[in-house]
């Protein structure tokens, strides 16, 4: 069982935008933020662990794969498709 899961990205502010909206229809929220000296994150999840993570840093040139489970595909392509098309 995979506990939490985390990406590299190069702007967390914006990161937080936009997974906020992508994942709300499935529940998830901002639940937690992180500053360090080297870094900064934010940590999604459904109430109250967050098991997805974005952390400021330089992403890797292969791209990373994160799948989320939803309860129907209606869910999705009803909400996630429109929260999507507003950013790219």
């Amino acid at each position: 069982m995979i506990d939490h899961v985390g990406i590299t990205v190069t702007d967390l502010e914006k990161s937080k935008v936009f997974y906020s909206r992508a994942l709300a229809p499935l529940g998830y929220e901002l639940l937690r933020e992180m500053l360090s000296d080297t870094a900064e994150a934010a940590g999604f999840g459904v109430p109250p662990k967050p098991d997805f993570w974005v952390a400021t840093g330089n992403p890797s040139s292969t791209p990373d794969h994160v799948a989320f489970r939803a309860t129907s595909r209606a869910l999705f392509d009803r909400k996630g498709l429109v929260v999507l098309s507003r950013f790219f």
